[in-house]
């Protein structure tokens, strides 16, 4: 009989019909989880079986010329690139090896393969020596929340449990910031920059400050577009086509602990649109800001504290 054909056989009602799509997802994730599997193993027997310490014509062990070989079968197999093929015998022994309980949601269809990739890229992250506590602490959320959300609390958790301070980490990644560009089709192409969270933030509000401004009534293009007309008219030229940009100032929103501001505390500060960021960045942003918004987080719950909310801002003498 194939999968879902008893499905076929009952009367068709709403709930029957979401009940048949969950079925097929939950199959799509078994087999996802499965696939892993199979790959971890056969990456691990290919290996096994390889004669190492002998070099070949080409100066290749026999470990290494297993593994590109390997990686060569499974791109030809799957039809995809060969950097393709590496990633995905990577993420494989991460899930199969690294990530048990998130193996076993993703097999019993308990959480999806979007979720299950985001646990693999942020446990890439964690030392050996956290990650089982990082997992344990994560998956439950995996199993409740859109990727998008799960990929915020996957930040604020990865804070909380990593042994390293948010301050020595920033120190090291900002070494690495970066600007690609990745050639497209239909004569496009995508603009990537890596580089300081609350720069960046700033930068995209920036950005969708000045095309907000640029909506009225006779504006047909969406958000999106403008967003990226404005973005394109900075990078080029400095100015937007109608002259919007040069006196904007960026702006970014931050939740600071109190104890933190006062430098009595560690604990990172919260960036909206982004996650955690480290304390000494959350003080020089409050240090620097125009206005503010009084918002007091309480040291032992974490809570905000009961306030009237209130503006301020600064002038300049």
């Amino acid at each position: 009989m194939p999968p879902g054909a008893l499905f076929d056989e009952q009367e068709h009602t709403p709930v029957l019909d979401i009940d048949r799509v969950l079925y097929f997802e939950r199959l799509i994730c078994f087999a996802q989880a499965g696939r892993a599997d199979a790959i971890d193993d056969a990456y691990t027997r290919a290996l096994a079986v390889a004669e190492t310490g002998k070099a070949s014509k080409d100066g290749w062990d026999g470990e290494y010329a297993a593994e590109r070989g390997f990686v060569l079968e499974l791109a030809c197999a799957l039809r995809i690139p060969q950097g393709t093929a590496q990633g995905l015998i990577r993420d494989s022994q991460c899930l199969a090896q690294a990530l048990p309980l998130t193996r076993t949601a993703l097999l019993n269809g308990e959480i999806s393969q979007r979720h299950a990739q985001r646990m693999i890229d942020h446990v890439a992250s964690i030392p050996v020596l956290s990650q089982p506590d990082f997992e344990a602490a994560l998956l439950p959320f995996a199993k409740t929340l859109t990727v998008a959300q799960f990929d915020i609390m996957a930040r604020k958790v990865r804070e909380r449990l990593h042994p390293e301070s948010i301050a020595i980490r920033r120190t090291k990644c900002l070494t690495d910031r970066r600007v690609q560009l990745f050639p497209g089709i239909d004569g496009m192409s995508t603009l990537w920059i890596s580089a300081a969270s609350d720069d960046l933030q700033a930068v995209f509000n920036r950005v969708s400050d000045a095309a907000t401004n640029l909506q009225d009534i006779d504006e047909t293009r969406t958000l999106a577009q403008l967003r990226t007309d404005v973005a394109t008219d900075l990078l080029l030229t400095g100015v937007t086509e109608t002259g919007l940009g040069a006196g904007l100032r960026a702006t970014v929103n931050i939740t600071v602990p109190v104890l933190t501001l006062m430098g009595k505390s560690e604990e990172p500060g919260e960036l909206e649109g982004y996650g955690p960021i480290d304390p000494e960045t959350a003080r020089r942003l409050a240090g620097t800001a125009t206005s503010f918004t009084r918002i007091l987080v309480h040291p032992i719950p974490e809570s905000r504290c009961p306030s009237a909310p209130s503006s301020s801002r600064f002038h300049e003498r």
